[in-house]
């Protein structure tokens, strides 16, 4: 019997970048869903219960850290990227804060993100070399 991949739920307000994340992932791993902003992503988070959640940190509503946090909170299992533009420390610092165990900055999608991917399943923390 051929083991499940391991499956994400995507949260990103750029559709185009949300496609091209779905795209690099879903060779490896089973993409759930795509949301837009961070009500959404609770709401599938919760319903879906996927192993990884990949988040923009700037989304309409509530922002992608804050919808981290409040998953953290609430017991959600899956691990969490942030995926975003923003490479100073503080930023780096709240994301992981709030629960999440991988950021990767939206420069370094294609080298960083698989591995990110790969390394918070394992447990681990991965941060983009910014």
């Amino acid at each position: 019997m051929i083991a499940p991949r391991p499956t994400v739920l995507i949260a990103d307000d750029h559709r185009p970048l949300a496609e091209a994340v779905r795209l690099l992932l879903s060779d490896e791993f089973e993409v759930l869903s795509v949301v837009t902003d961070g009500e959404n992503l609770i709401a599938d988070a919760r319903r879906l219960a996927p192993d990884v959640l990949i988040v923009d940190i700037a989304m309409p509503g509530i922002t992608g850290i804050e919808a981290v946090r409040r998953l953290t909170e609430g017991g959600c299992a899956a691990a969490m990227v942030m995926l975003t533009m923003y490479e100073e420390p503080e930023y780096v610092a709240r994301a992981l804060e709030a629960g999440a165990r991988g950021y990767v900055s939206k420069n370094r999608l294609k080298p960083d993100l698989i591995l990110a991917v790969r390394t918070v399943l394992e447990g681990g923390t991965f941060v983009s070399h910014m």
